[in-house]
């Protein structure tokens, strides 16, 4: 097999920190973003500007733990210190938040919420949360009405969290597994 690529626009960054992670977010004000766990920069490809504030964003970026986007740029979901979500839609340019959960905030505040240790995932559609901490602990936010999300104002989503429980002969990672990972994939059945 053979494949042949062509590179059709090259950019170069002029910044002093690094960004550990680009995403593309939108599908039909397509964008990219660079990340990293405390900001947010929207990319020119042409000439290799950051525009460095979103408007709906700066005021929650002091506050995050992580970011992560979904798989198909559609959503940005966000856990900030307080244990809540919120979610960002850069097509709509909405911004969603969700409450929190007494396990979740637990966690944040016992120094196992460290974002070193923490994984964020999102669903395509923006109806589920899978929040992953390296010691084991999973915990599952789920929209309840798919009306939140879709609304043409800002706002708060009723969700609700779920504590997943692994299999009592299952063995975790430890605090001392560094090289431990997990991945996720959302599957809609019908």
């Amino acid at each position: 097999m053979e494949l042949k690529l062509e590179v059709v626009l090259s950019s170069s960054i002029k910044r002093k920190k690094p960004w550990p992670r680009f995403c593309w977010l939108g599908q039909e004000k397509e964008s990219v973003f660079l990340l990293d766990d405390k900001r947010i920069s929207e990319i020119n490809m042409v000439s290799g500007r950051t525009k460095k504030r979103t408007p709906k964003l700066h005021p929650l970026l002091s506050s995050v733990v992580k970011m992560a986007s979904s798989h198909n740029g559609m959503w940005l979901c966000g856990l900030l210190v307080s244990g809540e979500l919120f979610l960002w839609n850069r097509d709509k340019d909405l911004l969603k938040t969700a409450a929190a959960a007494p396990e979740v905030v637990q966690m944040l505040t016992s120094g196992q919420g460290n974002a070193a240790r923490l994984s964020l995932q999102v669903s395509g559609d923006g109806m589920r949360v899978l929040l992953v901490a390296i010691t084991g602990q999973v915990f599952l936010w789920e929209c309840m009405d798919v009306r939140d999300l879709t609304g043409v104002r800002d706002g708060t989503v009723k969700g609700h969290w779920a504590h997943i429980q692994p299999l009592e002969e299952t063995i975790l990672p430890s605090q001392q597994d560094k090289e431990a990972s997990q991945h996720t994939i959302f599957v809609k059945t019908e």
